[in-house]
């Protein structure tokens, strides 16, 4: 190990001093400690010469060689504020470095690695050339540091000893790498200014060091940001509060036990996305930004609960309406149990991202609750279980974990930074870090917080869930009325499909139309905004007065905090393409039929489905750009009538035709007014009947037997005479018959 002598390694003050208190001295007031020149003026060098020294000999490093295990790596760096990965070490193939001071001939005081064991190969510690290997002996309750039993001792090293007897002034010794070289610097220990709404008085200080009197003996070993305003923390490591390996061992064991208990596996099913229609899809416009793969594909859940009483539970997952509205089932399965217990649906929280359910039985080992103030438990020791479910399968890791800082987040909410979430977000990629007291407790959990609509469709919200003090979750989990999102729930197949209704059609915009509009500011450019192509008569559009060519920017909407702005997607219709398609239909082979997308834009927009997530009945005010001006329309959100996805349908199994009842959009498409006949072949069964016929994807009956089809139940009727049917079909302006042999 290097060591250094020179004067210039010597580090500067912490911040504001008060001379006297709790021994510590330093410079009188703020500006003196803004000046680090009059900050060294102020510090006399022999004392600190003389804490070098002292360190010199009982500083050592501490060095982890790390592995993955399974197909997990380390993960994130252990040490407070790192943002390094821990994989990086392993590919360098070069041990993590940390100092650590000599207490006893074989013990050693390191600052807390939070890295599950089953990543750490070997613990090593290093002084100058002598090496010997290091286990394990006890952890701390109440500070981020641990004690490493040595299998042998070091050579030419002397453990510190303590005299708290000792009065100040105080230097600090500190060993510190930089420039890939550890040295041992000083520096004058003076307190900083008071901490206020703490339990106790509490003063700043540099963590990882030893105290030492003026005379160079040391006085104590600090490792925590705080020093208790009383002379508490003076003396000997070995009076901190510890629990040593093999009780730590058993704790974690109970732990486990009653943790698995407190978040039991939960599984939820959902119902199938239709998939009837000629494009294999829900009729979603091709390259929607607000479509989740996950609401085309999810049919089945599998994650952890957090039992809240008996009966509740809180699963922390976040789907959006459109997937909500799929669920059925939600079964949770109890340790110990060899059934699993049906559930049922209570509610979505609306701030955050989760599910409320209750149990149709009690379940035992419900988890309690800390709910003091989380910054209370800086530094303290946390066990951790860090789950991971994979489909039946679920994973489970026990070890500990501290709070070393807090963030700010959402209405001034205070969020933990652990070895896993350095800015307050699990970032471990699975399900996550449960966070506990060793009392059991149940401290944080990963959730998601739901963003606003808006916000969510700007792109707001993080990759990764936040680790949410649960404090803030009951409190939101037991209030059914403001809590929960309405809108957020299961839903019949009909309700599934709702959609909110403006009345128009909307061409997307784009830089050339955003500057030959004069809207360029307005738009971000063309990114957003999109021009009233088409309004619908008796439209909430039409009726507060938008008319053709006007541009629309963004929606205000109530109880939103940022404006949505507009943006028509992809959602305009396939153009002269599916003219050419029209040409050449009847050389598509039917095993393509399944691929033809529709050839109208779909009833589903970003903006529709965004209005629909908000919850009919919520006003808006959209801006307008008309004439050179922004103007603005009142609305309400408003239900929209049937459209394709949501129509009455119907699958003739003897004929192979799957057809749906005619709504606005097809209609506008195919130009028919709202009293011609005729419904829409969503389908053809490769090899039926229809397809022998030759009748297509997206033509219109219009007639059977000269007798109009209005409906699908007509044409149900109609198909169940059997026999040879004459069919009326209409393929845009061109009509034509075909006859359809049905036994």
């Amino acid at each position: 190990m290097h060591h250094t002598h020179k004067f210039h390694h010597i580090l500067p003050a912490a911040l504001i001093s008060f001379a006297g208190v709790a021994g510590f001295s330093g410079c009188a007031n703020q500006a003196e400690q803004s000046d680090p020149v009059a900050v060294a003026g102020l510090v006399d060098p022999e004392p600190m010469k003389r804490t070098i020294d002292a360190v010199r000999a009982s500083a050592v490093v501490v060095e982890y060689t790390l592995q993955y295990d399974k197909a997990d790596s380390p993960g994130g760096d252990s040490a407070p504020n790192s943002a390094r990965s821990l994989d990086q070490y392993v590919r360098e193939e070069r041990p993590i470095e940390r100092p650590g001071y000599l207490i006893a001939i074989n013990k050693v005081v390191t600052g807390d690695v939070r890295t599950h064991p089953r990543f750490i190969k070997s613990i090593k510690v290093r002084s100058g050339d002598a090496v010997v290997e290091a286990s394990l002996d006890a952890v701390a309750t109440d500070r981020s540091a641990m004690i490493l039993k040595l299998a042998g001792p070091l050579a030419g090293s002397k453990p510190l000893s303590f005299d708290k007897s000792k009065p100040g002034p105080f230097t600090y010794g500190i060993l510190r790498e930089q420039d890939g070289v550890w040295s041992v610097g000083a520096g004058s220990a003076s307190a900083s200014f008071l901490s206020i709404n703490r339990s106790r008085p509490v003063f700043a200080a540099p963590e990882q060091t030893v105290i030492v009197s003026k005379d160079g003996t040391p006085v104590a070993l600090n490792f925590s940001p705080e020093i208790p305003a009383d002379e508490s923390w003076k003396g000997s490591p070995e009076s901190w509060n510890w629990i040593a390996a093999a009780p730590f061992g058993d704790m974690l064991d109970a732990f486990a036990t009653s943790s698995s208990m407190a978040l039991p596996r939960v599984s939820m099913t959902f119902r199938s996305p239709r998939q009837d229609s000629a494009g294999g899809g829900r009729g979603r416009s091709r390259g929607n930004p607000d479509e989740d793969p996950e609401d085309r594909a999810l049919t089945e859940w599998n994650g952890t609960g957090v039992l809240l009483d008996g009966k509740r539970l809180l699963i922390p997952v976040s789907f959006r309406p459109k997937t909500t509205g799929r669920l059925e089932l939600i079964k949770v399965y109890p340790v110990g149990s060899d059934k699993p217990v049906s559930a049922k649906f209570i509610g979505s929280l609306k701030d955050y991202g989760g599910i409320i359910a209750e149990a149709e039985q009690t379940i035992p080992g419900a988890a309690t609750f800390y709910n003091g103030n989380i910054a209370d438990l800086r530094d303290q020791l946390i066990l951790k279980a860090d789950l991971s479910v994979l489909g039946e399968s679920r994973t489970a890791y026990y070890s500990r974990d501290r709070l070393n800082s807090f963030f700010l987040s959402w209405r001034r909410q205070l969020l933990p930074s652990t070895a896993a979430s350095r800015d307050g977000r699990d970032r471990t990629g699975h399900s996550g870090n449960y966070l506990f007291m060793t009392d059991s407790k149940l401290v944080a959990i990963p959730i998601e917080r739901r963003e606003k609509v808006a916000v969510e469709a700007r792109g707001g919200g993080g990759d990764f869930p936040m680790m949410m003090p649960v404090v803030y979750l009951t409190a939101a989990a037991a209030d059914d009325k403001d809590g929960f999102d309405r809108q957020n729930r299961p839903m019949t197949e009909a309700e599934e499909n709702r959609l909110a209704w403006l009345g128009v059609e909307l061409q997307p915009m784009d830089a050339d139309l955003a500057r030959l509009n004069n809207v360029a500011d307005q738009t971000a450019g063309g990114r957003f905004g999109a021009i009233v192509g088409y309004v619908y008569p008796d439209s909430p559009a039409s009726k507060v007065g938008l008319i053709t060519g006007d541009i629309l920017l963004r929606l205000h909407i109530t109880g939103q905090p940022k404006p949505l702005d507009v943006s028509a997607g992809e959602n305009v219709g396939f153009g002269a393409m599916m003219d050419q398609f029209w040409q050449q239909v009847d050389q598509i082979p039917e095993e393509y039929f399944d691929q033809l997308p529709k050839p109208w834009g779909s009833a589903e927009s970003p903006v529709t489905r965004a209005l629909t997530d908000v919850g009919f009945g919520t006003p808006f005010t959209a801006d307008v750009f008309r004439d050179g001006k922004v103007i603005s329309k009142e609305f309400v959100v408003e239900q929209g009538p049937l459209h394709f996805d949501a129509a009455a349908r119907l699958k003739d199994t003897a004929s192979g035709i799957s057809a749906r009842d005619l709504t606005f959009e097809v209609r506008r498409y195919f130009q028919l007014t709202a009293d011609e006949p005729g419904v829409i072949v969503s389908k053809i069964e490769k090899g039926s009947r229809a397809a022998i016929a030759g009748i297509k994807p997206y033509e219109i009956i219009v007639s059977i037997d000269d007798q109009p089809v209005r409906t699908v139940g007509e044409l149900e009727a109609a198909f169940a005479k059997g026999g040879e049917l004459k069919l009326a079909v209409k393929r845009m302006t061109e009509g034509r018959t075909v006859k359809l042999k049905l036994k």
